[in-house]
Parts: structure tokens; sequence; C-alpha cells
């Protein structure tokens, strides 16, 4: 634990239920004893938190400034106008968990409140778990930001749960369901299996992009393809497009001299493509018409749902969709 709270500060929330469930048993020298050793691993594992402790006081508050929305960064414009709470339901729970297992997580939720109203006294333990999630969920759920990560500490609850339910049905049910719930992990886990998505793009466009080819891309999405030397590959800051006029002038240039576009990932698409950014709207319903031409997608692993839908850092980091677009003469 103290080594976690050294690489990450928000850790603090995983010592609580081990110090609650060390008073409820009365274990009281065991729980000192932990947050001692605690304290000892984080001032060693990282000790220029407290050397220069100004810097760290520094970071910490630009930190909190982005998670609050008080500083804005390019990099925070998908949470625009979100609903806190219910982003978390519907743009990572669902995508994460995979949609049977949150069902029969929340069927899980409303048979444990019946049982809890039968026996309570079978199920007091379980607050030693419930009421950390609880409070982790409520302040990290109302913040500006809402990225995938901030909620992965609480992924548990929710198999735990659906396991509670399918655990109250015949065998023959448990095992089908069970089944049933596994198939979108395996997908998620299959796509380490194969090549990454980028790689696949780098070599599609170096064997089927002709030579002196001019490519425009998108700046600050993620990393850029190594691609031929003979093919011009126009890194455009779309992230700045809106904010004058000239820029774009400039990308109507750019437009005008490539053969080709490419969409790196649904970074910039999704977050972009509404009525707050004009431009880049234009942009892609130019891209999206019978001016260009889709010539590559590289393959998704969604199962039921669009997992492009889901917040982007469940994508855009590891497996995201890219998309190439040739101007039609």
């Amino acid at each position: 634990s103290g080594i976690a709270l050294a690489s990450k500060i928000t850790a603090i929330f995983f010592i609580w239920p081990i110090i609650l469930i060390g008073l409820y048993k009365k274990e009281y020298l065991s729980t000192i004893f932990f947050i001692l050793v605690t304290s000892f691993v984080f001032l060693v594992s990282s000790p220029y938190n407290f050397i220069d402790i100004n810097n760290f006081l520094s970071s910490m508050h630009y930190e909190t400034g982005v998670a609050t929305g008080a500083i804005e960064v390019f990099y925070t414009r998908q949470f625009l106008n979100t609903a806190p709470y219910t982003f978390q339901f519907t743009h990572i729970f669902t995508y994460v968990l995979g949609f049977p297992v949150l069902i029969f997580s929340v069927l899980g939720i409303i048979t444990f409140i019946e049982n809890c109203k039968l026996k309570i006294e079978n199920y007091r333990k379980w607050l030693m778990i419930l009421i950390p999630v609880l409070i982790y969920f409520l302040y990290f759920g109302q913040l500006f930001v809402k990225w995938t990560r901030f909620m992965s500490p609480i992924f548990f609850i929710f198999p735990l749960f659906a396991t509670f339910f399918i655990s109250k049905l015949k065998f023959r049910y448990q095992a089908i369901i069970t089944v049933f719930c596994l198939i979108p992990g395996l997908l998620f886990m299959s796509q380490y299996l194969l090549p990454n998505p980028r790689v696949s793009a780098q070599n599609w466009i170096n064997n089927n992009i002709p030579k002196n080819s001019t490519i425009l891309s998108e700046s600050g999405n993620v990393t850029d393809l190594n691609l031929r030397p003979d093919i011009n590959v126009i890194n455009f800051d779309f992230y700045s497009l809106d904010e004058n006029y000239e820029n774009k002038l400039k990308l109507d240039h750019y437009l005008s001299i490539a053969d080709f576009v490419l969409i790196p990932s649904r970074r910039i698409l999704k977050n972009q493509n509404n009525f707050m950014f004009p431009y880049s709207q234009n942009y892609y319903q130019t891209v999206f018409s019978n001016k260009y031409q889709k010539i590559y997608q590289s393959s998704n692993f969604d199962f039921l749902l669009n997992y492009e839908s889901a917040e982007e850092t469940f994508t855009v980091f590891d497996y995201p969709v890219i998309r190439i677009y040739e101007k039609n003469k």
C-alpha cells in the first residue's frame, strides 16, 4: 500500500477498508503497525515529495485544478457538459465491465438489499467494503474529469454483486450466465493477441499509399505513425482549430493539397464534432461526405456496444480505430 501511495496519491483510499476492518475486529496494534509501515514505505519510495515539498504541492495544485475543471486543458474536452455520476455508468462501467456483468451486478445489489432487510446481521461485515467504495465513488464521481482509471479501484464491486446474484440461481443457470458474462472480457483480452492497430495501419499505408502522397493527420493523438520517407504527413493541431479563423484557412489549404486524410483515433472526432466546435464539425462533415472515400479502417472488438462511445482513454491508447480517407479526384 505504501508503494501504491508513492506512485499515486489517490491510493490513500485503498487504506481505509483495511483500517476499518482492523478497528472492527479491535486489532488496534495491528492497525497502528499497518499505518506506520505504510507511511515508512511511502516515505522511502517517494522521498522527493518531502525533499521538494513546494514542487510537490504545486504539482498537486495543478492536478487538482485539472480534475475539478478549474484549469482548462485540451485533453479534457470530452467532459464538457457531462453529468456527474451518470457519465460513469453510461461511458465507463457499461464498457469496462461488459453489459452482462453490469446487468447482473444491478440485480445483485437489489438482491443484497432484500437479504439485508431479512438478516442484516449476516451482512454487517460487507459495510467494511461498501462504505469506502461509496465514499470513493461520491468524491471522484462528481469531478469534472471522469477518466476510466479514476473508477478502476472500485471495478471489483460489480463482479462481486453479480456473483452474489448468480450464486442464488440454480446451477444450470449459473453456468450459462457465467459464460455470457465472460464473453466481453475475452473479446477485450483477445485484442492483445492481435497486431497493434497502429502497426497494422502503418504497414497498410506503407504498402498501399503511392509515392509522394500527402496525408493530413491530427497532432496530439498519442503517437505518430512511422511512415515511408517519401510520404508527406501534415500533422495539424485540431485542438486549436476553432480558436480563430486563421486556423480554418490553414486547414482549408492543407485539405487542398492533401491526397489522403488520416483519423488516428476517435479522440478529436468524438469530442469536437458538435456545435461548440463549428470548424471541426465542418471538417468531419466534409471528410465523411462524397468528397472523400474511406479506404481503410482498423478492426474493433465491439460486443453489443460501440466501444468508441466509451470514455476515450478506454480505447485510444491501446486499441484505437484508425480511419483513412482518399480524396475523390
